[in-house]
């Protein structure tokens, strides 16, 4: 009965969890949008990019789901979305499991999912997989480290396949099963001993798999015939190797130490507020377990590690990329690591005060609840207010204008669209990677499709018309070229 009543409170978690989160990126989903990569691939039915960069799993699951109109696309958000909420609710049934009250694994696992490494997973239609491969990789991880005791064959053996299919679905995230391993440290604090044998098992596991997803999507393009991407090579020089390092750590380290933000710092503003962050987790963590200097210090390094494997395709890639769709994992663990870190700073200081320990302690996780509870709305706020000035509202005018402008078109008496667009006149926000985006008319690729989508679906003329993008004004336009000039627009959103 004991054993019933425990799976209930489980699956009751999960089931919170799971709900919550969903319930916070669902509105936007059902919207109407279509971002970038979206346009291009809604005519495209090729999906090479994917086999280029060794993605084999998500080529082939865009040829199996990827739809032809627009409307389409929100089965796919909603994929997405369910991913992240499936993430969610995995993270909170283990802290809980672990000993951490419900009420506080449920709301740090949904405030986890609120980061902005989750924004364009939800957001974007393109990365509805990328979410799930994290999923598969915080599985496998379980499953890896659960049956290290008994040794079970077939178990690992399944937690190997499991990484391997996350692998070809989308590395950044596959590599969530050191996410587990990360939760699994600060809660449950081995002794570095222990710790380090645990890093070297979850190692085995990465580099086994990683292995054979290389061999395998290597395979897989080949047989497409496709050639390999610049995002697929490896570093392959000690120069380039410390250059990866210096960049890893002054800017993924210091993006994911700023958790909810998503502005771009300059150096001065980075080292300001992702500076006393760090500094703030490196005490924690070194507070966080009993013993010695030397033991402590040992402690750090290795949640350190542990930290550096969540990015392992980008430490390992010749690609030197800030995207927060790279940083999930990271994102993950240093939100826990730098909230361990303020819990055990507040200990230390409600020490100082007369309460005995059992009642600091009792103190604490009242007050931490507390900060969940407020913390919680605003970061899911900030989470549907930064997809909705994305990746919904710029569809919505971008789409009106043109369906204006394409009003008086004619496929019998016109043979080409010619569009007047100049990527430098559009405005940028101040914000890290595609979270600058005011509009995707600014990406090379996304006029002349989205030209032909409006066609389609507004207008309902399906043959390809030639659409001809330039930057200026044509001195001459010929009696068969109809001129779409978007640069009003420009000044609209400018």
């Amino acid at each position: 009965m004991q054993g019933l009543s425990d799976r209930y409170r489980s699956g009751l978690v999960a089931l919170i969890s799971f709900l919550a989160s969903f319930g916070v990126y669902l509105p936007g989903a059902l919207k109407r949008s279509a971002w970038s990569d979206d346009i291009s691939l809604l005519e495209n039915d090729e999906f090479s990019l994917s086999f280029a960069v060794g993605r084999p799993v998500y080529g082939y699951a865009y040829r199996a789901f990827f739809p032809d109109t627009v409307d389409g696309l929100v089965l796919l958000r909603l994929i997405g979305v369910a991913g992240i909420a499936t993430l969610a609710a995995i993270m909170a049934v283990c802290l809980s499991g672990w000993g951490v009250s419900k009420l506080r694994s449920i709301l740090w696992a949904i405030a986890t999912v609120m980061l902005p490494a989750f924004h364009s997973f939800a957001g974007w239609a393109a990365a509805f997989l990328m979410p799930w491969a994290g999923v598969l990789g915080l599985l496998s991880g379980i499953m890896w480290c659960r049956n290290s005791v008994t040794k079970s064959i077939h178990w690992h053996l399944a937690a190997v396949v499991m990484m391997i299919v996350s692998f070809l679905t989308y590395p950044p995230t596959a590599l969530c099963c050191w996410v587990y391993l990360g939760l699994r440290t600060i809660v449950l604090r081995p002794r570095p001993y222990l710790l380090a044998k645990q890093i070297f098992s979850m190692a085995n596991l990465t580099l086994v798999s990683g292995a054979a997803f290389l061999i395998i999507a290597e395979a897989f393009r080949k047989a497409q015939t496709i050639p390999i991407s610049s995002r697929f090579e490896i570093v392959n020089s000690v120069p380039i190797a410390i250059d990866k390092v210096i960049w890893f750590v002054t800017h993924p380290v210091v993006v994911v130490a700023r958790p909810f933000n998503i502005d771009s710092p300059t150096n001065t503003v980075a080292l300001l507020t992702g500076g006393p962050v760090l500094l703030i987790v490196g005490i924690g963590l070194f507070m966080h377990i009993k013993g010695g200097v030397w033991e402590r210090s040992i402690f750090v390094c290795l949640n350190c590690v542990i930290f550096s494997f969540t990015m392992l395709t980008h430490l390992v890639g010749m690609e030197n990329q800030i995207e927060f769709r790279f940083l999930a994992g990271a994102s993950i663990l240093m939100f826990a690591y730098l909230c361990i870190s303020l819990v055990k700073s507040s200990l230390f200081i409600l020490s100082l005060t007369c309460m005995t320990i059992s009642r600091t302690i009792s103190s604490m996780k009242i007050i931490s609840s507390c900060l969940l509870v407020v913390l919680l709305p605003i970061v899911s706020l900030l989470a549907v207010r930064n997809i909705d000035q994305v990746f919904i509202s710029p569809y919505g005018t971008k789409e009106l204008f043109i369906q204006d402008e394409l009003a008086d078109f004619d496929p019998t008496t016109y043979s080409t669209i010619v569009v007047i667009n100049d990527p430098s006149h559009y405005p940028v926000r101040k914000h890290l990677g595609v979270y600058s985006t005011v509009t995707d008319l600014g990406h090379g690729w996304v006029p002349a499709p989205m030209i032909r989508l409006v066609l389609r679906e507004h207008y309902g003329i399906d043959q390809m018309i030639e659409v001809k993008v330039r930057s200026d004004r044509p001195s001459i336009i010929y009696a068969s070229e109809y001129l779409v000039d978007l640069r009003p627009y420009t000044d609209s959103i400018n």
